[in-house]
């Protein structure tokens, strides 16, 4: 069963007493196009992003790319793939493969390094 919790849904069972990672939830919420006027400030979030996965701090990450979400923003392959990519070095497949799915989930196609990061 999926929640939802502060805007952002989570997916339950793999992140019980205390979730290390999150994903979303497809379904819940209607992602339309970034608005021309807040091109800016996504493009400061998504390298805020990449900054948070670089230095290991994939809470971070998450927590801005929940905030993309939550304004409405849609998602990036290549996006998901980088937070993928950041559980997948970790050996934290549980997580890698949640936000596989949840790219999934999001209508987002998989690309071929999607499906090698989380072989």
């Amino acid at each position: 069963e999926r929640g939802k919790e502060g805007g952002f849904p989570r997916q339950e069972g793999a992140f019980k007493g205390g979730a290390r990672c999150s994903g979303l939830a497809a379904g819940h919420k209607h992602l339309q196009p970034a608005d021309v006027h807040t091109d800016i400030h996504i493009a400061q979030k998504k390298k805020s992003i990449r900054l948070a996965i670089k230095i290991g701090d994939q809470q971070k990450a998450e927590r801005i790319f929940k905030e993309l979400y939550d304004a409405g923003v849609v998602p990036e392959v290549c996006l998901c793939n980088l937070v993928i990519n950041a559980y997948a070095r970790k050996s934290d497949v549980v997580c890698a493969e949640n936000w596989f799915m949840t790219m999934r989930g999001m209508g987002l196609t998989p690309n071929t390094a999607s499906y090698n990061m989380i072989l």
